[in-house]
């Protein structure tokens, strides 16, 4: 559901709901909110090892992405997106959070910070935060690329997506490693294609108009 202010972002959230101290987590081109579990896992935000106290992290599903991939209307660009997520942050009436993106999230928080720094009390830029020039557009085409992919199987899809970049030596040592093939979607009639889960741990939360 898309509203006037933005579409009505599917999320999920960690730690605490009464913490004084609240993070938006976005994540990138291709990625979404279970992105950052492995993040969460090791500050464990409820639990106080981050200095200072209890946080909340909220997780959003960008546009088009995850839960949140049946709003596809409008263009899809940097601005749109930072439109969505002020609308977030408005519905849960947060004045301010820090940001912390990743990728094409490092990029929508530099935009946020330009347009509405009234809105961030921090900014964290994880592989990202550029202008989107030439070089980086042909960098992330094959991201883009793997968006509308579909796979023969759901092997087919585990062994392309280790055979990525991202998993160079690291190949069965990461958490995430284990959860892979559960990150495909039901089949369809153009093969296996992508789908999102709602992270162990996490709390899924729609707005309200979209409940």
């Amino acid at each position: 559901m898309v509203a006037d202010g933005g579409a009505n972002l599917e999320w999920v959230e960690w730690g605490r709901g009464d913490a004084p101290r609240v993070a938006l987590l976005v994540h990138g081109l291709t990625g979404r909110a279970e992105a950052f579990e492995a993040l969460v896992e090791e500050l464990d935000p409820a639990g106080g090892r981050i200095p200072g106290g209890a946080w909340r992290f909220l997780a959003p599903d960008l546009r088009g992405r995850g839960a949140s991939r049946g709003m596809t209307e409008g263009e899809g660009g940097i601005p749109e997106h930072a439109r969505d997520l002020l609308a977030l942050l408005d519905r849960e009436g947060l004045e301010k959070v820090v940001f912390v993106g990743h990728s094409l999230g490092a990029m929508i928080g530099v935009h946020l910070a330009a347009e509405h720094p009234e809105r961030l009390s921090g900014l964290v830029l994880v592989d990202g935060g550029a202008d989107l020039t030439e070089g980086i557009r042909a960098l992330t085409s094959p991201a883009v690329e793997r968006l509308e992919q579909s796979y023969s199987s759901r092997e087919a899809y585990v062994e392309h997506v280790r055979s990525l970049p991202i998993w160079s030596g690291t190949a069965g040592t990461s958490a995430w490693s284990a959860t892979l093939p559960g990150t495909c979607t039901r089949r369809t009639s153009s093969g296996i294609r992508w789908r999102t889960g709602t992270p162990s741990g996490a709390t899924a939360r729609s707005s309200p108009a979209s409940r």
